[in-house]
């Protein structure tokens, strides 16, 4: 979902004053596409809109939208769209495993992933993240 005509910087400032004080300072980041900050991609897989985010939120979990809805699925699998979203910057991925014909790809992936699960503690800085 394309939503550039209806962003506005005052909706914006808001986000950006409100989410460090929200429980656990995590924000979910959805797979909208905002041109002004990427023309080509989701904000999921965007370095550049996760960049943006991460620039004004340098210690807040970015955590993505469901990385198997139907959008984001007709583009690329959870594989493909899960390592872009690593490399663009997310932290946490959400993956709702509703399409088990993928289970065992994503295992694969996961096992890609140099840090393991009990390497991440909740009071860790976010700014330290892992690379797949």
């Amino acid at each position: 979902m394309d939503i550039s005509d209806s962003h506005r910087p005052e909706q914006e400032e808001l986000f950006y004053s409100l989410a460090p004080k929200m429980f656990g300072d995590a924000v979910l980041v959805s797979h909208a596409i905002v041109r002004q900050w990427d023309s080509d991609n989701p904000m999921t897989l965007s370095a550049a809109g996760l960049g943006r985010l991460r620039k004004r939120l340098p210690d807040t979990l970015l955590v993505s939208d469901d990385m198997q809805m139907q959008g984001l699925q007709k583009a690329m699998g959870t594989r493909e769209a899960s390592l872009r979203s690593f490399r663009a910057g997310i932290n946490m991925l959400c993956i709702g495993n509703n399409l088990f014909d993928q289970e065992r790809e994503m295992a694969v992936s996961a096992r890609r992933c140099p840090v393991g699960a009990n390497d991440w503690k909740i009071d860790r800085p976010v700014t330290k993240r892992r690379r797949c």
